[in-house]
């Protein structure tokens, strides 16, 4: 399995829960039984290369919303489990003119990144590798709640043998669901934003 061909098997586990189009409904039910939807706009659906910036200014471009970029990772071939990235500073993040923000974190990614991985590692039952603070272009380059989950290694045989199993992908798409939903139902709990703007 090579990595375009997971990414992209993963892209379709996920559609499943929207409609085939760039713009679909993610429905699943809550807890108390009531179902619940959110948009979802997704950067690619097809193997065409989509840049960085464009991914970024995409997502820069909808109101309140998160971003969630999947990957899957390439290492030592012992490596193994699940992680969930975000960034310590996104934009706009000028250190020169904004010193007091080196010393926070950006908490709405930070929770999303949180939420996302342990949904995964529950679902999954992978290596928990937990998140961690990475300033990679595509999630500090966003203005909204944006992480970038690791969902495998295609260095590991057994990682390969999971996610060449659609049962699998199915189970990373649904943690991945549930996780976005979980944090929207958390963050309008606080009364706040699904971006962390305010209401």
């Amino acid at each position: 399995m090579t990595l375009t061909h997971a990414a992209h098997t993963l892209n379709a586990q996920l559609r499943r829960f929207v409609d085939a189009n760039p713009v679909g409904v993610l429905a699943t039910s809550s807890l108390d039984g009531r179902p619940r939807q959110s948009l979802v706009y997704f950067t690619r659906v097809d193997d065409r290369y989509v840049s960085l910036v464009d991914r970024a200014a995409l997502a820069n471009a909808q109101p309140n919303c998160v971003f969630v970029s999947i990957h899957f990772d390439a290492a030592k071939p012992e490596a193994t489990g699940v992680e969930t990235y975000y960034a310590t500073h996104q934009i706009p993040w000028l250190p020169f003119l904004q010193p007091a923000a080196l010393e926070s974190l950006n908490k709405e990614s930070q929770s999303l990144a949180s939420i996302i991985q342990e949904s995964l590692a529950a679902r999954t039952q992978a290596v928990n590798r937990g998140t961690s603070l990475q300033q990679f272009f595509v999630i500090t380059n966003v203005r909204h709640p944006a992480v970038l989950v690791e969902g495998g290694f295609l260095t590991n045989k057994n990682e390969i043998g999971k996610l060449a199993d659609a049962n699998y992908r199915e189970q990373l798409a649904v943690a991945i669901s549930d996780g976005i939903l979980k944090y929207r139902d958390t963050v309008k709990a606080s009364g706040d934003t699904v971006d962390g703007t305010g209401p």
